[in-house]
């Protein structure tokens, strides 16, 4: 990783870097609130197991668990606001 860094970023001053390495505990919520959202989807096909039939209708489920326009208040991190978009 830092070889790549060094590579892409070459002789830049930090200000200038193209890419930014950000390290963030495997799980923190504090730092990194997408693991909340991941729970979430995955609380909501749990919700869901007469309908989780198979494997794609699971992945759909989860899907539609994230994509929900839903504000995610989590009470150790601050709100995450989703909308029913995928990237």
């Amino acid at each position: 990783m830092r070889s790549f860094l060094e590579e892409i970023n070459d002789a830049l001053s930090p200000d200038e870097w193209k890419i930014h390495y950000i390290y963030l505990a495997p799980y923190a919520p504090k730092e990194n609130s997408i693991k909340n959202v991941w729970l979430q989807g995955k609380n909501f096909v749990r919700r869901q197991p007469h309908r989780a039939t198979s494997f794609q209708v699971v992945k759909q489920l989860f899907v539609l668990g994230i994509t929900r326009k839903v504000c995610f208040n989590f009470s150790k991190a601050k709100p995450i606001y989703v909308f029913s978009e995928l990237i």
